[in-house]
């Protein structure tokens, strides 16, 4: 798990998100609190529960966070890559963590500060400041009662004060300096630029090659599961539009409110307003009774589609379909038809947005691996640039070595040109992991692992360095950026190491619905 935080910030991209998403004391706030706990625990850490509604809540918190940031909503593809729904789950685990670790330093504020900390929440304030119908009214909706929303806050607020008694200090200016003289130094580089299509007379590969190749490499050409799946959502909405109501019942509405909600209408003027929200009022309670008949009929054998029929709904077919996000359908819908059987109806489901749904599973196509025949082409195309792929990686260890040996000179390996690392912010993606390793090279010192991105290979050596002369404002930037990293750093390490002892148990298989494939949790 613990992977996330080494892998999340390989491009300038995600160094920018890794500001959005990096977990440190006291980060998150008040409002993070306020969210409905109903339901089984999908996360416990050291025997504490952590709600799917709380990690799905994080989760879109930082995907927001994420879109503001690009000007675009993320595919979840490229949260994937980003590591984004590893580090929410580290996130997660981590808040609780330390917020277990502040109780056992006994570090818990007053209960004065934490009054004072809630009437101070925007979230609770009113034109002339804390407005206690606003507060209760807002734990309702949340499911919280005033004693367990506290507690949280006490919580979080003793995490705070954790932080405080880890804070680094400034650094002294030789440090500085040093830093200073680094951070700004003018770096010329030699790179020799090695290319797969520079592969040539490689030997053919024959029918048992590319078999070999296909059984290797089964998972990427395995066509996923599909199925047929007929859904019927109930929502408050539909089930409103099939009541009907007494007009002596409506009129009876109007007349208690006619002279305040209603002042200066007419009755026609606003029936068809009031009824909307008189059926809307009655949804919750006929969804439960719409939801008894289905649970009977189909129980007692009666096709899903039919009932839906008879009651006056209309079912989603999906033919055909992975296990995949569908727009308009539920993750937690999808999730149970594919946990369903053949020929059997889901148990109902209960949807985001309010209301319940069902699911009919029609057919199950199996996960498959073709044959060699079916797609040899798309295997031929694979196995060729494989083929090629550990040729060129093949031929960039072996110049390296020679390199390294003083066998071969460094521009006698290919084709040489400079590279200026002046402009720290255009960093080749390919040349950031190296970064580090950079830094510490002596001039003339090629580095000592071949570099890569995509079909592309580079052999990197430090051709100058040029260390700059700070003034005085630049040590004291230097030195504030230095006493930062480090607090982060420490920050960072201290809840990894906690993190990798706790006990953490990843509960409910709906999560991978939400974040993908969901790294070991240990």
């Amino acid at each position: 798990m613990l992977t996330a935080f080494r892998n999340f910030g390989a491009s300038k991209t995600s160094k920018a998100l890794l500001l959005v998403l990096v977990l440190c004391f006291g980060a998150w706030g008040i409002g993070d609190y306020l969210v409905n706990s109903v339901g089984n625990d999908a996360v416990t850490v050291n025997g504490e529960g952590l709600s799917a509604a709380e990690v799905q809540r994080l989760y879109e918190a930082r995907t927001s966070q994420i879109t503001t940031l690009l000007g675009q909503t993320p595919t979840p593809q490229m949260l994937a890559e980003l590591n984004v729904p590893a580090t929410v789950l580290q996130e997660a685990t981590g808040r609780a963590v330390m917020r277990q670790s502040a109780a056992e330093a006994l570090l818990m504020p007053a209960d004065s500060a934490v009054k004072d900390e809630i009437m101070a929440s925007p979230e609770f304030g009113g034109t002339s400041g804390f407005d206690v119908t606003r507060y209760q009214d807002a734990l309702a909706r949340a499911g919280l009662t005033m004693a367990a929303f506290e507690k949280s806050v006490s919580a979080d607020m003793s995490v705070r004060l954790l932080g405080e008694i880890a804070q680094t200090v400034r650094p002294a200016p030789a440090v500085a300096a040093s830093l200073a003289a680094l951070e700004d130094a003018t770096v010329m580089l030699d790179v020799v630029t090695l290319q797969a299509s520079d592969i040539k007379d490689l030997p053919p590969l024959a029918d048992e090659d590319y078999q070999t190749f296909l059984n290797d490499n089964a998972a990427a050409f395995e066509r996923p599961e599909v199925r047929d799946l007929e859904i019927l959502m109930l929502t408050p909405a539909d089930v409103a539009a099939t009541l009907t109501l007494n007009d002596d019942d409506v009129k009876a509405a109007f007349e208690a409110a006619k002279d305040t909600t209603y002042a200066d209408k007419t009755f026609e003027e606003v029936r068809a307003d009031l009824e909307r929200e008189m059926k809307t009022a009655e949804a919750d309670k006929a969804i439960f009774d719409v939801q008894n008949e289905i649970d009977d009929r189909v129980a007692a054998g009666d096709d899903l589609a039919k009932v839906a029929t008879d009651l006056g709904f209309s079912t989603t077919v999906l033919r055909k379909t992975p296990r995949q996000y569908v727009a308009g359908v539920d993750a937690a819908v999808m999730n149970a038809g594919f946990e369903t059987e053949a020929g059997d109806v889901s148990f109902p489901v209960d949807m985001a947005g309010g209301g319940v749904a069902y699911v009919a599973v029609r057919e199950v196509v199996p996960a498959y691996v073709p044959l060699l025949a079916d797609i040899k082409e798309q295997v031929k195309t694979m196995a060729q640039a494989a083929q090629q792929q550990k040729a060129l990686d093949d031929q960039s260890l072996a110049l390296l070595s020679r390199v390294k040996s003083g066998e071969l000179s460094f521009n006698d390996a290919g084709a040489v040109t400079t590279l200026s690392l002046a402009d720290k912010q255009n960093i080749p993606n390919w040349l950031e992991p190296a970064m580090t390793t950079l830094s510490g090279l002596p001039v003339q010192s090629v580095l000592p692992n071949v570099l890569s991105e995509g079909k592309t290979r580079y052999l990197v050596r430090v051709a100058s360095r040029t260390l700059a002369s700070p003034d005085a404002e630049a040590l004291d930037v230097a030195a504030g950026a230095l006493r930062r990293r480090l607090q982060q750093d420490y920050e960072t390490l201290l809840i990894a190491e906690r993190v990798r002892d706790a006990d953490i148990k990843l509960n409910d298989v709906r999560l991978r619905q939400i974040f993908g494939a969901v790294p070991e949790v240990r």
